[in-house]
């Protein structure tokens, strides 16, 4: 099965910031947009996993979240990938780049252990589209300079999900959470 960790946020998040991108996805830009349901920060893609192999990656998924204290995920800002050139994604950022990143590579080593293999580089982010062409990008970046994006939300999991590509777009499914420690008074991340 085709598998990735993700941070996923709260449903009513989801829809906000549905919402709020929905003058964006009815504009002429040839995009495939993500639907709100689907809105998550993908911490590591695993790729095809056994079912031998999967007591062994939620083990080390737990193990990286019972090292960690519950936090705040603020997200903040528009982007694109590759920053310079033409752009293939459509991003929202978030706040907690250094925590992430940390939390991130702490899952490459332990899945590393394990035989996957190691992504080169980690911004953690929120993908809201794949451009098929980008011909209406001043557009767009006006469009993206009138939205305010400033929600917060609680993370207190990792959760691993079941990738299945179909012609509509990808379907996920939760196969398990990995919970995060309850903060205690002047914890530190």
């Amino acid at each position: 099965m085709r598998v990735f960790v993700a941070i996923n946020p709260p449903g009513w998040l989801q829809e906000r910031v549905g919402q709020m991108t929905l003058t964006l996805r009815r504009s002429a830009f040839q995009a495939r947009w993500v639907e709100p349901q689907h809105l998550h920060v993908t911490m590591k893609f695993l790729g095809e996993v056994s079912a031998q192999a999967l007591p062994s990656v939620i083990e080390a998924l737990q193990s990286v979240a019972g090292r960690y204290s519950a936090f705040s995920l603020r997200l903040n800002g528009f982007g694109f990938f590759p920053p310079h050139g033409e752009p293939r994604i459509l991003y929202i950022g978030t706040d907690q780049q250094a925590l992430l990143q940390t939390l991130a590579m702490e899952l490459e080593e332990c899945f590393a252990v394990l035989g996957f293999a190691r992504e080169r580089r980690f911004t953690p982010h929120m993908t809201l589209a794949r451009f098929k062409n980008t011909g209406n990008l001043s557009k767009l970046k006006r469009q993206l300079d009138c939205l305010k994006v400033e929600e917060e939300f609680p993370v207190d999991c990792f959760t691993l999900f079941h990738s299945t590509l179909t012609a509509d777009g990808p379907v996920y499914k939760p196969i398990h959470q990995a919970g995060f420690r309850q903060p205690l008074p002047g914890d530190a991340f």
